[in-house]
Parts: C-alpha cells; structure tokens; sequence
C-alpha cells in the first residue's frame, strides 16, 4: 500500500510539474508577444505606382487596419509601431526592397482607421533612399596632390564631412517632402498639369456594346498636353476602363478595354486650356459582362503619360444599372 501510495504521489508530482512548466511557458511567450506587437497592423494591397520621381514614388493603394486598435496617424505625433503586411502586388510593382521606406512614410501620414475597417485609394508618396542608407566612403580614394603625397588628413577630414554634411540635408529635405502623402495643386506652382473626367455620358447601350461620351477638364493653370512625342495615338493621354459589381475601384475589377485620345487636326497643339474642357466618345464591347457588373469605373492617365499635380481625380464611375 505505501508504495502504491508513493508512486501515485511521483505521478501527480510530475504532472504538476508539466502543467508549471507549460504555464510559464505560455506566460513568457504572451509577454514576449505584446512587447513586440502592440495592436498596430495594416495589410497593404492593391499597390499601384503612379509616379515616379528620381529620389521618389508615388503610390495609390488599398489599406485595412487588421490590428487590434484604432488607427490614428498624425504627423505632428510621435511614431508609432507599425506591422505591415503586403499582397503580391508589392513585388508585382518591383517595390519589395522599399517595405521599410513606405512603412515609415505611413508613419508621418496622416491616416485614421478604426480596427476592422477598410480604406480604398490611398495615396502615398515615400523617398526611394532612407537618411541611414547615405553614409561616408569607408575607404575613400586617396588625396594625390602633385608632389604625388597624400594631403594633411585634417583636410581630407574636413572635405568628407562637408560632403556628408550636404548628403544629409538633401536627405532630410527629401524626407520632409515625402511626408506629404500626395502632391497637390497649388496656384503658386508656376506649371501645374490637373486632368480629371468631369462627365461621362451613355449615349447608346446595346447587346454587344455601349457608346460612351466623356468629358475631360484642366484644372491646373497651364495648357494640359494630351499627345504623346510620336504620330501614332498609343503614346497619347489614355482612358482605362474596369467593369466592377461595386462603385469603386476594387481588386476584383476587371480590365474593360479603354482608348486613347485622338490626334488633333493639323495645326492644333493637342493642350488643353487652364480651365477648359475636351469632349470625345469611344465604344467598349460588352459582350463579356456579367449581370451582377454594372459599375464601369474610368481611370485617366493610367499610363501615367502626364505628370500631373492631383492625382487623386483622375478616377470616374458610371452606373450601368438599368441599362
């Protein structure tokens, strides 16, 4: 009886320990989790490059805040810890080695977001180098003077950090810059190219097809050009259409065909005036949509063949519905 008694006593013994151990295990491990995660986490999808700059991109893209806390980015705030998570599209893009530059432009937007939510189009613009990435030549090339010795290295010193100095601020200028999300038109800007479709019409819908006017605008306050550098028109500005069963751009719109404006009339100089507007037409073939696709979404420019002050107007939807 005592030994039965003993060895039931080992088996609790050890199992008390087991349960101990994985306790603290699951302790640490939680502890460790929220030291590293504090409920700040965004998906990055859809991305799409709209501009690109020597020192910059510009993208438009979707975001949705699948952390465990509200959103509430302010440029004047401190930073927060942010965890990003990117779709396909970010290497589709050829923007893999820059995760780390467009999370730390997220960080100085301006950006609210409730947990759970989504936000379409988002516009962001962040510098293709980070202030860290410019640093001094570790072994720079020797100071030769005619005698053929090297100089004092007090000059040379001094000549490396005024040139690290200057790499510095032109990066700082740049970084600043950056916190815009998007660049917007302003009257002082002396040349400001703004496209937007300011309407669009249905003139006739058939079976097969459905005959579109559309209507573009300048807003900027300089002659918009609307021809490319050639003869031929597939240089020109570029309407892309997307058929969706949702009244925004989505990631399961579809590609619809598109056109392109026409080469204007011998003499004419194929701009559009501050303010003025250009009306045309084009046909897209219908054949292949779905009852349940009744928004046509326009998108100007996807080409992106006009570097434009805005860009965030440039996106038209129509209602088929109806029709």
């Amino acid at each position: 009886m005592f030994f039965r008694n003993l060895h039931t006593n080992k088996n609790l013994l050890t199992c008390t320990l087991v349960w101990v151990f994985l306790f603290a295990f699951f302790v640490k491990s939680n502890a460790q989790t929220d030291m590293q995660y504090q409920g700040y986490r965004l998906q990055v999808y859809n991305i799409e490059v709209m501009k690109e700059g020597r020192d910059f991109y510009q993208i438009r893209c979707n975001l949705a805040n699948t952390g465990r806390e509200n959103l509430d980015i302010k440029p004047t705030r401190p930073q927060p810890q942010l965890i990003l998570n990117y779709d396909h599209t970010i290497f589709e893009n050829k923007l893999g080695s820059y995760r780390e530059n467009i999370r730390r432009s997220l960080t100085t937007a301006d950006l609210k977001l409730k947990t759970g939510k989504v936000k379409d189009c988002f516009f962001l613009r962040f510098p293709k180098m980070l202030p860290e990435d410019t640093v001094r030549n570790p072994n720079p090339p020797a100071m030769i003077t005619e005698a053929g010795v090297n100089k004092d290295k007090d000059a040379e010193q001094e000549v490396d950090t005024k040139q690290a100095e200057s790499a510095e601020e032109n990066i700082t200028r740049e970084t600043e810059k950056s916190a815009q999300p998007v660049a917007v038109f302003t009257p002082e800007d002396a040349s400001c190219y703004d496209f937007s479709i300011d309407t669009v019409k249905v003139l006739k819908y058939g079976k097969k097809s459905v005959l579109l006017e559309y209507t573009l605008k300048n807003n900027g306050n300089a002659g918009a050009p609307m021809l490319g550098k050639t003869d031929a028109e597939n240089d020109n500005l570029a309407i892309r259409a997307f058929i969706s069963g949702v009244p925004k751009m989505t990631k399961g719109a579809l590609v619809f065909g598109g056109t392109f404006v026409e080469n204007q009339e011998k003499g004419a100089d194929g701009k559009i005036p501050p303010g003025m507007r250009y009306k045309a037409t084009f046909e897209l073939d219908i054949r292949d949509k779905s009852r349940y696709m009744n928004y046509l979404i326009l998108s100007l420019d996807p080409f992106n063949t006009v570097e434009e002050c805005d860009e965030r107007n440039n996106v038209h939807v129509v209602d088929l519905t109806g029709w």
